[in-house]
């Protein structure tokens, strides 16, 4: 079929072979050496300007195609996208409140600018009770009420207390026996059922049986079977059960010799909450 103005399909694949033809033979004809006629000469080199042209060309095209390539693969790449900001892992407080002898004492102490402890939640400076100051063998036990609360974010499985650093010195008398007041001193931990510390609830020290202790021991021993852990602990601020009340009776046993008169017992009582 011929095109109006252009050649037909036989006659264009004709003439292509017939050009190809014609570079072949001009590049055969480049090769050749001994060529005397400038003329013949010229018309030799031109083959070789064509063949420099066309593989120039050729260089381009492939370069254009590389670069195409790396283009369509960047710019034509498929992508989605989610973030998740300010996420965050929080962690809550055991906070234990003390309240013994009309004086409240938190185991955080004194905060510092930033509403940060910086005693490690353990608070040393608490109040000190003055249970006797001028006892008498066989006088009533002496008693300290101690008022214990959560006022943390988070539950304290067990309540324990402990009894460390016991001294015994002289008073401020004029004489005094040379008796260890600390190993005669009669010592026990009651819980209480309420904030008026009238009914028993369960022992603590020397037992842990329900009700009242029953029993003593002494300030020495209490030291050595410490820490004494409670059954339950304080469940967390706001929530029934956050406080608790406990009564530590003391007393100088009624068969107490002269040894013991003008001496002091000095000693430390921790309560502590455990997650």
């Amino acid at each position: 079929m011929r095109v109006p103005g252009g050649l037909t399909q036989g006659e264009r694949g004709h003439v292509s072979a017939g050009l190809l033809g014609r570079i072949q033979s001009a590049h055969l004809a480049s090769l050749s050496t001994g060529i005397a006629d400038p003329a013949v000469a010229s018309a030799k080199a031109r083959p070789r300007v064509l063949r420099s042209t066309f593989n120039k060309l050729m260089v381009s095209t492939m370069v254009l195609a590389a670069v195409g390539t790396l283009a369509s693969g960047t710019l034509a790449s498929f992508n989605a996208t989610t973030t998740n900001a300010n996420n965050t892992f929080q962690t809550g407080t055991l906070a234990l409140s003390d309240n013994v002898a009309a004086q409240t004492c938190l185991s955080y102490g004194a905060l510092d600018a930033q509403d940060q402890f910086t005693n490690n939640n353990s608070n040393g400076s608490c109040n000190t009770v003055a249970f006797a100051a001028a006892a008498k063998p066989g006088d009533p036990a002496a008693t300290a009420n101690f008022t214990l609360k959560n006022v943390g974010s988070l539950a304290g499985a067990s309540m324990k207390v402990a009894g460390s650093g016991c001294a015994t010195t002289n008073n401020a008398e004029a004489f005094h026996g040379a008796g260890d007041l600390c190993g005669q001193l009669a010592i026990a931990v009651q819980e209480m059922t309420d904030a008026t510390f009238a009914t028993n609830k369960q022992c603590l020290y020397p037992n842990t049986s329900l009700g009242a202790c029953g029993a003593t021991g002494t300030v020495t021993a209490f030291q050595t079977a410490s820490p004494v852990s409670s059954a339950t602990g304080l469940a967390k601020a706001g929530a029934a059960g956050d406080t608790r009340y406990f009564q530590v009776q003391i007393q100088l046993p009624a068969a107490s010799g002269n040894q013991f008169q003008g001496r002091v017992a000095t000693f430390t009582i921790t309560w502590e909450l455990d997650q």
